[in-house]
């Protein structure tokens, strides 16, 4: 019979995204000399991102660094600027609130297409032989799905930067125009090159109607106009591309653990947390020097330990933010908009410290510490 050491331990990662690539990533940077072996299975025929831009933050683009991959993702994304989101009333386009990203030394935001990026893991993953990928693969059954509809339609879209600068009327691109109801979100992604737009109209599920969840579905454009017509003219031209609709052994990250609403710009970010910390765990379960299930088990549970409150916190946050960028917020119930928006710039300007400024490391390590030994049960 093959010692452990002889029989590679057999990871199986099931979904080629940005989650799951980040993950075969990170287990291979803490784990490439404990004879592992990883496979990405992807459903589709090709590892293609559908969508369009994608912001890490400075806490997602920390742990890019940490395994190599922050100044290939940077050749990418650009250099952003030191304004995450310039709020702004959406009838006159007045600043509500403008909330800087704190950086430290190289580390920033990296905005970028979400295709660029994934592009950018695929090649890493290959030239690294970190993992084998499979294509035309699909998982069969998927337990304990409980995602739910998140009250809320979202159109996305990409803008040649070109078509816009010539007329942009504000200091950032960076800006969220916030109406009861809905909200209106552009950030600039790829060197500077492209805008991507995004806006969010609150729906109740009752009047989705045959609407289905997808990142394909196109709409029409007139009907984008009509949803934000009130909004001031900056926002009233830009609807004018292509968009799209959006809105033991085994364990869960990214979406497939916790799929959450965009507006904190963070669950991309979530996702690549996930990876960097499994990375971790595994690494730490391979020098107990034992391949036991159990313990592997135990390993697992830390990982979860670790990443489902914070992971759960942004979730949670997500939905709230939502709320408060249009005045739908527990806090601003029987104001008027003239009354909300002193609120809403005391709830949004310091709102991303904690996501942006925690050491994932030292959370991990904490949590290894103060959890009962996974090797001392074995």
């Amino acid at each position: 019979m093959a010692t452990p050491s002889q029989t590679p331990f057999r990871i199986a990662i099931i979904g080629g995204g940005i989650g799951g690539l980040v993950a075969a990533l990170s287990i291979y940077h803490h784990c490439q000399n404990d004879n592992v072996q990883i496979d990405v299975y992807e459903q589709a025929p090709q590892y293609k991102e559908i969508g369009a831009g994608v912001g890490m933050g400075p806490n997602a683009a920390k742990l890019l660094d940490k395994i190599g991959l922050f100044d290939k993702a940077y050749e990418i994304a650009g250099k952003r600027g030191e304004v995450w989101v310039s709020f702004r009333r959406y009838d006159t386009g007045e600043e509500v609130v403008t909330v800087p990203v704190t950086e430290t030394g190289k580390i920033t935001q990296l905005p970028m297409h979400r295709a660029e990026f994934l592009d950018l893991l695929v090649r890493e993953v290959e030239s690294t032989q970190a993992a084998t990928l499979h294509t035309k693969k699909q998982c069969r059954r998927l337990d304990d799905d409980n995602a739910r509809y998140g009250n809320m339609i979202v159109y996305r879209g990409l803008c040649p930067m070109s078509e816009v600068e010539d007329w942009w009327p504000l200091e950032s691109y960076a800006a969220a125009w916030m109406a009861p109801g809905r909200h209106f979100l552009t950030y600039p992604i790829s060197q500077n090159k492209t805008l991507n737009l995004i806006g969010f109209v609150t729906t109740k599920w009752e009047d989705v109607g045959d609407i289905k969840e997808s990142w394909t579905l196109t709409a029409d454009k007139s009907a984008i106009q009509k949803e934000f017509d009130e909004f001031e003219p900056t926002v009233r031209r830009l609807p004018s591309k292509k968009w799209v609709f959006a809105g033991g052994k085994v364990a869960l990250l990214g979406d497939a653990a916790h799929s959450m609403l965009p507006h904190q710009g963070a669950g991309a970010g979530q996702a690549v947390e996930d990876g960097y910390i499994l990375g971790r765990v595994l690494q730490d379960f391979f020098r107990t020097g034992s391949r036991d299930t159990k313990a592997l088990e135990n390993w697992l549970n830390l990982y979860q330990a670790v990443r489902l409150p914070r992971a759960e916190k942004v979730q949670q946050t997500s939905r709230q933010a939502g709320e408060l960028y249009e005045m739908q917020a527990p806090e601003l119930k029987g104001l008027s908009y003239e009354e909300c928006l002193p609120i809403v710039k005391r709830l949004v300007e310091n709102r991303m410290s904690w996501i942006w400024g925690e050491d994932l490391d030292q959370i991990y390590e904490k949590a290894r510490e103060n959890l009962s030994r996974p090797s001392a049960q074995l």
